[in-house]
């Protein structure tokens, strides 16, 4: 993965968060674009995502060498667990997004089999993007396995507590203060904290991105 740091890998456990129209959407889009892995993304709640990958609205995909974008009909809590069971029993060498990942756990509850992706997918080359507005309602035990955190504008003092605590020093001025697409990343494995500038979509990371999701389908 070739992102904001050269610390960044693909098997990461990574958390983007930020109110609504803060940018981390288009940063995930971007974060995408720019992984030499293959992707699968749960669409379940947006469907805001069908542009970056194959659409399927059932659990018969495989994932080869191109990205899957999965937007279920239904999209409940069995939806999600039956999607990270498939996606473990029949994916490796690839990352594993989750658009709004806050509708599908509690600070004391995980599905089991998105417990194992992120705790020990690694060791199967997966990574995760989790992706969502809402921080403070996410599972404890998704927390504990993020190496980056990337923090765009909040407003909600429990969100805010929320970050600076796993962030390990109190930055709730400075996410309040981020400027229009601004975000702060939290390089949890090396105790570090940048703020960064709005990202721009190379030209070369869009080519490479036409060219594995093309030549595929």
């Amino acid at each position: 993965m070739r992102e904001s740091g050269e610390s960044m890998k693909s098997t990461d456990v990574i958390l983007i968060t930020g109110m609504r129209g803060s940018g981390k959407s288009y940063f995930a889009e971007h974060l995408i674009r720019s992984n030499i892995l293959p992707t699968v993304i749960y669409d379940g709640a947006t469907h805001e995502h069908s542009n970056l990958g194959e659409v399927h609205t059932k659990l018969d995909f495989k994932l080869d060498k191109k990205n899957i974008v999965y937007q279920p009909l239904d999209d409940t809590p069995d939806d999600f667990e039956n999607f990270c069971n498939y996606v473990w029993k029949n994916c490796s060498n690839c990352v594993v997004v989750i658009e709004e990942l806050a509708n599908y756990t509690t600070s004391n509850y995980i599905s089991p089999y998105f417990s194992r992706i992120c705790r020990i997918g690694r060791h199967r080359g997966m990574g995760v993007i989790g992706i969502t507005q809402r921080p403070a309602r996410l599972s404890l035990i998704f927390m504990s396995q993020c190496d980056h955190l990337f923090i765009f504008r909040q407003r909600l003092i429990r969100d805010l507590d929320f970050l600076s605590e796993w962030s390990g020093t109190r930055i709730n001025e400075k996410i309040a203060a981020l400027k229009e697409y601004k975000f702060l990343h939290c390089d949890l494995s090396h105790d570090k904290i940048t703020e960064e500038k709005p990202v721009k979509s190379s030209s070369a990371d869009k080519t490479a991105f036409r060219q594995k999701n093309t030549q595929f389908q």
